[in-house]
């Protein structure tokens, strides 16, 4: 428990949010998720892959980068359609949480 990601740091350049999507997730989840079109499917293994989540990182409404991150160095699963304004794109590990599977939540409410 406390282990701690930045993604204000892990990750350089311009972007103002970063968006996760979990597993099994399709072009549909992520156009909801992100407000605009953006193919997962042929993008990412997203839909087919339970052992990674996308995070998207997002400027002026486009996808300006984005990693298949492996689930078993930090399950960010929970926060599946989920988007994070840069600033507060800091999440620390819970491994009993009260809700959802043990993993990464935003730092503020872990």
């Amino acid at each position: 428990k406390g282990t701690s990601v930045n993604l204000i740091t892990a990750v350089p350049g311009n972007w103002e949010k970063v968006c996760v999507l979990g597993p099994y997730s399709n072009n549909d989840i992520a156009i909801k998720t992100l407000g605009f079109e953006w193919s997962a499917e042929t993008k990412t293994s997203i839909q087919t892959n339970e052992g990674i989540s996308v995070l998207l990182f997002v400027q002026d409404n486009k996808v300006v980068s984005f990693v298949e991150h492996p689930r078993n160095h930090g399950d960010f699963s929970n926060l599946t359609t989920q988007c994070f304004l840069k600033q507060k794109a800091q999440f620390i590990h819970d491994p009993k949480p009260t809700k959802g599977w043990p993993g990464l939540f935003p730092k503020n409410v872990a």
